[in-house]
């Protein structure tokens, strides 16, 4: 149900985080279905004034979860969406997302959400123009990706796999049932000669993507957007759709259907994944139950107009109140970016964060344990172990004297091919910022002099793919049949490793 009051236009506006530009397009209503105006940019939002307004928003920062929650209140299950977006780091931890969702399944205690989340500064923005053209009855604030997947939705029951072409970008949204489940973006170079084998590996690998995480054989794709169609290029391995879309929604510009699909899709969503609360749905139903009911029956038209008002006051009252939290939040956060520290402190704050990081990324314990436990070939036994900092102010404080040499019936240490111990020598990782740990390790190991070398070349050789070894002095007794060996050793990093 959709009014045209006197002055009021019926409007989509599409808002995006690539460029300041808003698009806008009219909307009215034509032999039962929905028509669309030329959309346009629009050079000043303050001079509109719009009856139903639909905004849609575009970012790459758009994160979509689908997985099992614990069934707790709404405001519980924002946080833990927050904390799963912090986990992947795909937009940084002072990212600042808001969250829409909706219930796809429930198994015992726990629901199956579907979360689509987009920064809170586009939420934000969405409803400030809704507030600067003083729109009577905001339909929907909805993400791009539910556009889309409801368009999808309208076009087949089964996945699909949409590949929107924008001026310099490929996105694709793979949508079942009227929702997005993954989106994915990648830069394209239309001019380029082998674009159609990179959009074609990149279509191979969303759907291996889809097979692995939701075993879904995705092989209907359907080509969208403004830039080059490349639908004729893809000629094996997928089920290239062409549906028609002016049979959901006529347009004044027919190109402008394919050029922005997602001006359909909005028109198609229901209320399920977009931002506007839904109070505001009950407040306008209850209007439109009131102005139908006061033209059958006085009675009850009057009794539902105070209804109506009543809903309508408490409405304007909860955005008077949103816009004064608003600006409570501006003024903290300026008192709180007055408390920061100067530029002349950051480089001490940036150093302190950089031992914290090495301290966390540095293995623990019971880790480094299970790697020797591994590596030590069989025979060999730990007789003495110890963990401790090595000191980078002085050559190599924590290291011991070298042990004395093996007995004659047994090689010198490089014929086990292992470096000699050096007193003195620096790690490698003199230079970098805070202090290693270094280990001490006493090996055991009874049986004849072969097996003793072989046992103690096996182990230093295994050890070798975790650790650097900096110190060997080892010994065989003959009397009592007994090899024993001490190493000193530190963990390889990554770069040592490379």
């Amino acid at each position: 149900m959709m009014f045209t009051l006197s002055g009021r236009e019926n409007r989509i506006f599409l808002i995006s985080s690539h460029n300041s530009a808003i698009l806008g397009a009219t909307c009215t209503m034509r032999h039962g279905r929905y028509h669309i105006g030329r959309v346009e940019e629009i050079t000043d939002i303050a001079d509109i004034r719009c009856g139903s307004c639909w905004i849609l928003m575009h970012s790459p920062q758009t994160s979509i979860i689908q997985d099992y929650f614990p069934g707790h209140r709404p405001e519980v299950l924002e946080m833990m969406l927050d904390d799963r977006i912090r986990e992947e780091g795909f937009f940084g931890a002072d990212a600042s997302f808001s969250h829409t969702f909706t219930v796809t399944a429930s198994s015992g205690k726990k629901k199956q959400i579907l979360a689509v989340s987009m920064p809170s500064h586009m939420v934000e923005t969405a409803f400030d123009i809704a507030e600067e053209t003083n729109v009577r009855r905001l339909r929907s604030v909805t993400p791009v990706p539910a556009a889309l997947a409801a368009l999808m939705g309208s076009v087949t029951e089964e996945p699909v796999m949409a590949v929107v072409m924008r001026n310099s970008s490929c996105e694709f949204l793979v949508c079942h049932h009227g929702l997005p489940l993954m989106m994915q973006a990648s830069p394209v170079e239309h001019d380029a000669p082998d674009v159609s084998d990179r959009l074609f590996e990149s279509m191979k690998m969303v759907a291996g993507r889809m097979k692995k995480t939701h075993n879904m054989d995705l092989r209907k794709v359907l080509f969208l957007g403004h830039g080059v169609d490349y639908s004729s290029m893809i000629t094996h391995g997928f089920h290239v759709m062409k549906p028609d879309i002016s049979r959901l929604v006529s347009a004044e510009e027919p190109a402008d259907l394919s050029r922005y699909p997602e001006f359909v899709g909005v028109l198609l969503s229901g209320h399920g994944l977009n931002y506007v609360p839904q109070s505001w749905y009950w407040s306008y139903r209850i209007q439109d139950v009131a102005f139908y009911a006061g033209l059958a029956a006085g009675l009850a038209a009057l009794f539902m107009s105070f209804l109506s008002v009543d809903m309508h006051r408490e409405v304007v009252a909860y955005r008077t109140l949103y816009m004064k939290q608003r600006q409570k939040v501006s003024q903290a956060s300026v008192q709180v970016l007055g408390m920061l520290p100067e530029s002349s402190e950051k480089a001490g704050f940036e150093k302190l964060m950089g031992y914290w990081k090495q301290n966390r990324q540095e293995p623990r314990m019971d880790e480094t344990l299970i790697k020797i436990a591994r590596a030590l070939a069989p025979g060999t036994d730990i007789d003495h172990f110890k963990s401790c900092r090595k000191d980078t102010s002085s050559a190599d404080a924590s290291s011991s004297s070298p042990l004395p040499v093996p007995a004659a019936s047994a090689p010198p240490p490089a014929a086990m091919g292992v470096e000699p111990a050096v007193s003195g020598q620096a790690g490698p990782d003199d230079t970098a910022t805070g202090t290693p740990m270094m280990y001490e390790m006493d090996l055991i190991t009874t049986g004849d002099f072969r097996d003793a070398r072989a046992r103690f070349e096996h182990s230093i050789e295994n050890l070798r793919k975790w650790f650097v070894i900096t110190d060997i002095t080892w010994k065989y007794d003959q009397n009592s049949s007994q090899g024993t060996m001490k190493c000193r050793f530190k963990i390889r990093h990554q770069q040592e490793a490379a």
